[in-house]
């Protein structure tokens, strides 16, 4: 199996190394400098990785549900999820399955978020079913604890979707029977929105300054807004619609440091029954499409400090804008992509003459990464 490996692994490399040959589309060249062969004895299919997320020291943390982590004759169990790490060149399960997240259906893209210090956390789950808890949890040097705990029962509150900014501080929500949900914030403890039901305000990110980009439906309309909170305030950056036969929303927002938000905008026509995605930048007060795609396919877009986006087209694609400019990158397919601040993109891709997952890193040539290809090949 290990001969096997290797010998695929040898095709793979030579694959990309001329692939590496032709520049991707625009000036901007960028070269694979670390393709990581994933631990695992399963075929794609039968694994799935998703949301890779990358900070500035090249470490990258994702979900990963795989067979042994899921027995589907044990219900409780069945919607584990484990969370991985790849970090000095090796990958490391760090917590799960009894203490992994948990991909609920309403809720199914509930990815773990790392910061400068290789800070990471994830939505987990504790307990016996029916009393199961949904808290949040933190790992820090080695080792991870809750640090805030949701409650069962009839009175329920279920704590999900945290984001860490490099300050340490904490972001998520918490669901109640109500079906309401509110940002809250750890270290400082804070309540940041205050709504009642059925109002929902999800998926929260935040800067180092403290500010928060999150996304609201307040049930007049079936959609979803982009709204930032900031010294006190909570203004609304983009408003969900109904026009005509189209349905507007607007979802999955990122900020950075210099308070620019990236989402992912849908319009759905029920004409055509097909969705148009677009990928949003606010900056400096203004609003800008950066692509668009019909039909589309969500796009799940991140940036980084320097105001760098990735994204992923409906071809699977990575796509970059720099400068001003958009780059697609050909040879890097996969999952939805990551970018630090160093011009890193982190991705998992399975686009081999082998059944094996690759964690894929890249970076720009002359950048802060040396572009040197490696393969770690782990057993």
């Amino acid at each position: 199996m290990k001969a096997y490996r290797n010998f695929s692994t040898f095709i793979f490399l030579s694959l990309v190394l001329l692939l590496l040959a032709a520049p991707p589309v625009g000036a901007l060249e960028y070269k694979i400098v670390t393709t990581v062969a994933l631990p695992s004895d399963y075929a794609y299919g039968s694994t799935s990785r998703i949301l890779p997320r990358i900070n500035r020291a090249g470490q990258v943390v994702w979900l990963e549900h795989r067979p042994e982590d899921y027995p589907p004759s044990d219900p409780t169990i069945g919607n584990h999820m484990a969370v991985y790490l790849y970090s000095d060149g090796s990958v490391n399960k760090i917590a799960g399955p009894e203490n992994g997240p948990y991909r609920r259906w309403e809720d199914n893209w509930i990815g773990p978020s790392i910061n400068s210090s290789g800070v990471i956390v994830w939505e987990g789950m504790s307990g016996v079913s029916p009393n199961l808890l949904y808290n949040i949890f933190r790992y820090s040097n080695g080792s991870y604890q809750s640090i805030v705990a949701g409650s069962s029962g009839p009175d329920y509150y279920w704590c999900g979707y945290p984001q860490i900014s490099n300050t340490g501080q904490v972001v998520y929500h918490v669901k109640t029977p109500n079906l309401d949900r509110n940002i809250f914030s750890y270290a400082p403890s804070t309540q940041i929105t205050t709504d009642s039901a059925p109002v929902i305000n999800t998926r929260a990110a935040v800067n180092n300054s403290g500010q928060i980009a999150y996304q609201k439906w307040d049930n007049s309309g079936p959609w979803f807004s982009i709204y930032l909170y900031a010294n006190g305030a909570h203004t609304c950056i983009a408003a969900g619609s109904i026009v005509g036969s189209e349905t507007t929303w607007n979802e999955q927002p990122q900020i950075n440091d210099r308070g620019q938000i990236v989402w992912m905008q849908s319009i759905w026509s029920e004409i055509t029954s097909q969705p148009t995605i677009n990928v949003c930048l606010y900056s400096a007060g203004q609003i800008t499409t950066l692509a668009s795609y019909y039909p589309g396919l969500d796009a799940w877009p991140r940036i980084n400090n320097r105001g760098e986006v990735v994204w992923k087209n409906p071809d699977g694609q990575i796509v970059l804008y720099s400068s001003g400019k958009l780059y697609t990158l050909p040879y890097m397919t996969g999952t939805v992509p990551d970018i630090n601040d160093s011009g890193t993109i982190a991705w998992i891709s399975s686009e081999y003459p082998d059944s094996y997952l690759y964690l894929m890193l890249a970076s720009p040539v002359g950048g802060s990464v040396a572009p040197i290809l490696k393969s770690l090949l782990l057993d």
